[in-house]
């Protein structure tokens, strides 16, 4: 009898959507353990606990929709020296990739995410583009260098390969080229997507493993860009830099 009188408060105490009120017998609480419960109120108070599971029931559904829904906002692709990090949901609000390199090694290179390219530079209108070369010292006090470049605007076409990079991003103005046209990556420029500080290029083919020379990308045979840190590329032979390439 007192686990009911317990239930009971807590209903009457918590519940803010009843479909029905059930009175209590007329009688002081603290003497219920010898007071009878009649049927009528066991029966309401049944009824009562049905309608509130249904509420719950309804409640869960919709705390189900609205987590569906946040699921699907826009979120930002993140991909730091390979270390990648994504939104639940499929839509991507922007992406940014960062690369870190050392002077006097090879040609480091880290892959554009295709689906987040396509998403975001194949739509109508094209995407915002942004890249950053920042050099680091060997020690804290050194002096470090920032160059920026962009934004400018950057549209792909997913089904042929081809891009258009608008003005903004360089000095020779507007480019286009064709991602996976199988150029041979003799450093011609028609590679080069847009560039910052020298060593920092998006280019829509793969970095070479040599150090420097002609021989900066590979082959473009297949759809994919890259945010490539070139070190020969650079007057500077010592410490370190970091690459990132922003997309909007």
């Amino acid at each position: 009898m007192r686990f009911l009188i317990f239930v009971v408060s807590l209903l009457m105490s918590t519940s803010t959507v009843h479909a029905r009120e059930c009175a209590l017998p007329q009688a002081d609480l603290r003497q219920m353990t010898s007071q009878p419960v009649t049927y009528e109120f066991l029966t309401c108070l049944v009824a009562e606990i049905a309608d509130l599971k249904a509420e719950q029931q309804r409640l869960k559904a919709q705390v189900e929709k609205l987590q569906q829904k946040v699921g699907e906002l826009p979120g930002d692709f993140r991909n730091e020296n390979g270390k990648i990090s994504r939104p639940n949901g499929p839509i991507v609000g922007s992406a940014s990739f960062l690369l870190s390199a050392r002077q006097g090694v090879s040609s480091a290179s880290l892959p554009i995410d295709q689906a987040a390219m396509e998403m975001l530079c194949a739509k109508k209108g094209g995407c915002l583009i942004s890249i950053f070369f920042e050099a680091e010292g060997m020690r804290l006090t050194d002096t470090s260098e920032t160059i920026a470049v962009g934004p400018c605007a950057l549209s792909y076409n997913s089904t042929s390969g081809a891009w258009a990079r608008g003005t903004g991003c360089g000095d020779a103005g507007a480019a286009n080229g064709v991602d996976g046209n199988g150029s041979p990556g003799t450093g011609g420029g028609d590679e080069i997507v847009t560039a910052a500080g020298g060593g920092c290029l998006l280019s829509d083919a793969d970095a070479a493993r040599s150090v420097g020379g002609a021989a900066t990308f590979g082959a473009d045979g297949s759809r994919g860009f890259y945010l490539v840190a070139a070190p020969a590329l650079r007057e500077s032979t010592g410490g370190r830099f970091r690459c990132e390439l922003r997309i909007e």
